[in-house]
């Protein structure tokens, strides 16, 4: 968690440095705390829950549960023209996800199996932006945004082997992290409906990079144990939509703006390099190729208005 807090420091330092110019004339700024609940589908579940890169899969159930995200947020009107924010989120819980896939695969010899198991994963945001008005309802609107995971996944698998038809069963774990990072541009509508209450709603296209990294264990528990360790680094790059609306109030006896909102992020997913392990004789390199990354988030938070 220190490594994100010192990035968001960083990047905050930057975003000072490129306005210094104009920050003399800074006459408003608001520091808060941003809380948030999501439910989320991340584009990689599919190779977790061994949706991709098979001969052949059907996800019979999957059931996903949402985490709880919190932290700071900041916004500073830098000039009559230019307002500057951000906020840094880490996942106070695990988003969770539980499966059962049927599949034929080829490892290391052809099988037919059905896999029961777990992938938790812990969510680190950063979202930074300026913003500049372009009509007297519509602001120009550009950004960055970051974001970090960090997972497990435990799981049995059930099935038949021709090679090995006597073992039992297998044992799957998988440790896995993923980062995304890119900017974003589009355009937020803002409108009064009484002195202090006003909505707020963005529209941005948002580009990001990143890479996959997991690492697969296979335990085979009967007759005999025997381990086998697979490594997995899967890059791509993904155009997508982040869709955001707003609803603010300011209370002027005590310099504080309460908001609730709701936030709607898709992501597809283009491949940009694939290395598989040579034990998995049958991987299907680039799967994640138009898998889609989806994300809801419902937020709430307060901030004071110096």
């Amino acid at each position: 968690m220190r490594k994100f807090t010192l990035l968001f420091l960083a990047v905050l330092i930057a975003f000072g440095i490129a306005f210094r110019p104009i920050a003399a004339h800074a006459v408003e700024a608001k520091v808060g705390l941003n809380m948030m609940y999501d439910w989320w589908k991340p584009a990689f579940l599919a190779f977790e829950n061994e949706t991709a890169g098979k001969l052949y899969q059907n996800n019979r159930d999957t059931t996903i549960t949402g985490s709880f995200m919190m932290g700071p947020m900041f916004w500073v009107k830098v000039a009559p023209d230019w307002n500057i924010g951000g906020q840094l989120l880490f996942g106070l819980v695990r988003n969770e996800f539980e499966y059962e896939t049927l599949a034929i695969d080829f490892y290391p010899s052809p099988r037919v199996f059905y896999d029961i198991g777990t992938s938790k994963i812990r969510r680190y945001d950063l979202d930074l932006y300026a913003e500049h008005p372009i009509h007297k309802y519509f602001n120009l609107l550009i950004g960055m945004r970051f974001n970090y995971d960090s997972g497990e996944s435990d799981s049995y698998i059930f099935g038949y082997n021709l090679i090995f038809p006597f073992r039992a069963g297998v044992t799957k774990e998988i440790e896995s992290s993923a980062w995304y990072l890119g900017p974003s541009a589009g355009a937020a509508f803002h409108y009064e409906f009484i002195k202090g209450l006003e909505l707020n709603a963005s529209v941005s296209l948002l580009l990001q990079g990143g890479r996959y990294d997991a690492e697969k264990k296979y335990l085979y528990i009967s007759p005999i144990w025997v381990m086998y360790p697979n490594e997995y680094k899967v890059g791509y790059f993904c155009i997508g939509l982040d869709n955001n609306v707003k609803l603010s109030y300011f209370i002027q006896p005590a310099h504080l703006e309460v908001w609730l909102g709701l936030r709607y992020i898709v992501l597809p997913h283009i491949s940009a390099g694939d290395e598989a392990s040579k034990l998995d004789l049958l991987y299907e390199k680039d799967w994640i190729s138009g898998e889609v990354e989806h994300l809801i988030n419902l937020y709430l938070g307060a901030a004071y208005k110096f």
